[in-house]
């Protein structure tokens, strides 16, 4: 990755990592969209707490189209191979000005090799959109 988009992603994570503040492990990730939709965000942090069913997680279209710092998640999987967040952002207007009543976001971590793949899916559309990346574990 370059040394100018890393410290943009270092600095924009940096902002949101207080949303994420309570956990124990936060998952700070960097992600590259297949294709170019604008719904995968560049970056992810979700924050953890083992064995809990939610997470906390933050990213650039939360924070643009919500203007929330984070929301919570739901963890689904969670084995020793993987643990996989999933959170909805509901009810916004685009830049276009279409209104979107909900993008469900599936976000897997390897637990081996820290890689995510993030899935946004738009309901009531059959395209799905896809980022795959590389997470860095901060544990407090």
């Amino acid at each position: 990755m370059r040394p100018f988009i890393r410290s943009i992603i270092v600095f924009a994570a940096g902002i949101m990592l207080p949303a994420c503040a309570f956990a124990t492990d936060v998952y700070v990730c960097s992600v590259k969209e297949k294709g170019n939709s604008g719904w995968i965000p560049k970056f992810v942090v979700i924050g953890h707490n083992e064995g809990s069913k939610e997470a906390t997680v933050s990213d650039p279209i939360i924070r643009h189209y919500l203007e929330e710092d984070s929301l919570v998640a739901k963890v689904v999987a969670d084995n020793a191979k993987r643990t996989t967040f999933v959170w909805s952002v509901r009810g916004f207007s685009n830049s276009s000005n279409q209104y979107v009543n909900e993008f469900e976001y599936r976000a897997t971590i390897a637990k081996r090799t820290n890689k995510i793949t993030l899935k946004s899916e738009p309901y009531g559309y059959d395209n799905n959109f896809y980022g795959f990346g590389k997470c860095e574990m901060k544990q407090e």
